[in-house]
Formats: C-alpha cells, sequence, structure tokens
C-alpha cells in the first residue's frame, strides 16, 4: 500500500502585509540610526513566505537558504537582515 501525500499549493506572497513590515522596519531602523539594505530584508521576506509550512525540518531549510542567499548577494554586515525578513 502506497500513501500519497499532497503538499499545500504555495502561498500567495501577501501584498498587504509585506509593505507594512517592510515601513515598520525601516522606521525602527532608522530611529536608531542604522543604515537598511531592503534588497536582502525583501529577499528574506519573500523566501521564508515562499518556504513556510512546506519543510519538515526548518532549521535546516533556514541555514540552506542563508548560505544560499550568502552565495548570490555576497556576504555582508546586513545579512541579518536577510533572517530579519
Amino acid at each position: 500500500m502506497s500513501v500519497v501525500l499532497f503538499l499545500p499549493a504555495p502561498r500567495p506572497l501577501p501584498l498587504l502585509s509585506h509593505p507594512r513590515n517592510r515601513e515598520a522596519h525601516i522606521a525602527y531602523w532608522k530611529c536608531k540610526n542604522v543604515e537598511c539594505d531592503m534588497a536582502r530584508y525583501d529577499d528574506g521576506f519573500t523566501k521564508g513566505w515562499s518556504d513556510g509550512g512546506h519543510t519538515a525540518n526548518w532549521t535546516d531549510q533556514y541555514n540552506m537558504r542563508k548560505e544560499e542567499h550568502i552565495r548570490c548577494s555576497g556576504d555582508s554586515d546586513h545579512v541579518w537582515e536577510f533572517e530579519h525578513g
């Protein structure tokens, strides 16, 4: 007997929550006089949203995505923004 596993379809990017979260992120760090790299935040948000709930081991998925981001975008003091996204 075989078991068929159906994964939910990828969730669409939440068009309303991303701009709101993005603006809150910018405002928070601007108050602290910290320069932001919003491309990294956007990349982290998009990848995190598309991965959400589709992996059994989220820690491994998170680490893989972070390493992939660094390979594609380069290492930086702003990698934390990818993580926050």
